[in-house]
């Protein structure tokens, strides 16, 4: 018997069994229709929390950073990604820190530097289809998408290539811990492993600078102020691993939901001019970071709902993807979707995604490449997605192809 909007709007979301096949749709427009501020009295760690779910409500909130502040963490306790490092990170920061960090790695991440990267992203995907091309079939996570991003990031930054899949152990350990047994003693060593391997590497790059990314952010100031080491170590450690986990999952996830419209599939394949508007889609659709978190600063009141001082909120990001106030028909995936707008690269404010530009980048020419070299995609295997509150993340994509 389906389950009543009452009964949906109790299911507790800091439980990741309810995200065994993505984030819970259903439960989500329960809550936007009935109670879109909504308590969550279980919460992650044993910590309550409220669930914000209209895109209106969200957009308010993340915009109002003096209300809802970043300071305790763009997740709830029980999912950080990083533990106590994550409060180093920008995503966890409110002005005027924030805006300092931002400024400065603004200056080398530039819209300039992202094109001048098209070369490279073509090459390290290509490169990945060339080694399962002639198998005619291969799990897409784990042997083109998976490595993907990180690969292209690693190499912007100047990591040897020697010393790339390490990172992406690490990067892999760090993302998928929630729910599993020790997972707290895994993020730790995990953590600790890449930080003393980043030191090393801040450390040479500092006496031996190059032509990369992280060279040019030691050398980069803002208004006399430049990044210590331990800013580098973090800045280095979001740019790898938020940028390598949301391009992996959201490519893999778009090449399943065409396989699922074979139609779009096959428009796609013929019109390949197409692909950054279907990049847009999927992103809308599919959602790669499902929420982010604030605390409140002050008693206020949102949707009704009175919310007071140091109590944290949940903002649904892929629930505002699917809002029908928002989006026409917004449960259905169509590339040819005019104007999309979405939140996956954050709701509004001063905290949208500094890797958006690249994440971009990386989802069409992924997809331009992947349609245009392997034929007769279809699935070899049931998908597996990895139960997680914060990432919609796939960790497996078994497929078929011809060449």
């Amino acid at each position: 018997m389906p389950e009543t909007n009452s009964s949906l709007i109790d299911t507790d979301l800091s439980d990741p069994r309810h995200f065994t096949d993505g984030p819970p749709f259903d439960v989500l427009a329960a809550l936007r229709e009935r109670d879109p501020v909504h308590l969550n009295p279980v919460g992650f760690a044993g910590e309550a929390f409220w669930s914000i779910t209209r895109w209106d409500d969200i957009n308010d909130c993340s915009r109002d950073s003096a209300t809802f502040s970043s300071t305790g963490g763009s997740t709830i306790p029980g999912t950080a990604i990083f533990g106590d490092m994550q409060k180093l990170m920008m995503v966890s920061q409110d002005p005027p820190q924030h805006t300092q960090r931002r400024a400065l790695l603004q200056k080398v991440f530039t819209p300039r530097v992202v094109a001048d990267q098209a070369e490279t992203i073509a090459a390290v995907i290509n490169h990945l289809v060339d080694r399962v091309i002639a198998d005619g079939r291969c799990d897409l996570v784990t042997d083109v998408t998976r490595p993907f991003p990180l690969l292209v990031i690693a190499d912007m930054l100047g990591v040897p290539r020697e010393d790339q899949a390490k990172l992406l152990g690490w990067s892999d350990a760090i993302t998928s811990l929630q729910g599993a047994e020790d997972a707290a003693g895994a993020l730790a060593t995990a953590v600790e492993e890449m930080g003393e391997y980043l030191v090393g590497f801040i450390a040479n790059r500092r006496s031996e600078p190059r032509d990369d990314l992280i060279s040019r952010l030691i050398r980069t100031e803002v208004d006399g102020v430049s990044l210590n080491d331990m800013e580098l170590l973090v800045s280095f450690a979001e740019l790898m691993v938020a940028g390598n986990e949301t391009t992996r999952s959201t490519l893999a996830g778009a090449i399943w939901l065409l396989i699922e419209h074979p139609d779009q599939l096959a428009e796609l394949r013929a019109n390949p001019d197409l692909a950054g508007d279907a990049a847009e889609e999927v992103l809308r659709y599919w959602t790669p970071n499902v929420y982010q978190a604030r605390t409140v600063t002050r008693d206020v009141v949102v949707a009704g709902r009175e919310l007071k001082q140091g109590e944290r909120i949940a903002m649904w990001l892929c629930s505002a993807n699917r809002d029908p106030a928002r989006h026409d028909d917004p449960d259905r995936f169509d590339i040819h979707r005019q104007g999309t707008q979405h939140m996956s690269f954050g709701a509004g404010g001063r905290h949208h995604c500094l890797g958006a530009a690249l994440a971009r980048l990386e989802l069409t020419i992924g997809l331009r490449v992947l349609l245009g070299r392997l034929e007769g995609l279809a699935l070899d295997g049931p998908p597996v997605i990895t139960p997680h509150t914060f990432l919609h993340a796939l960790g497996s994509l078994p497929v078929r192809f011809t060449t």
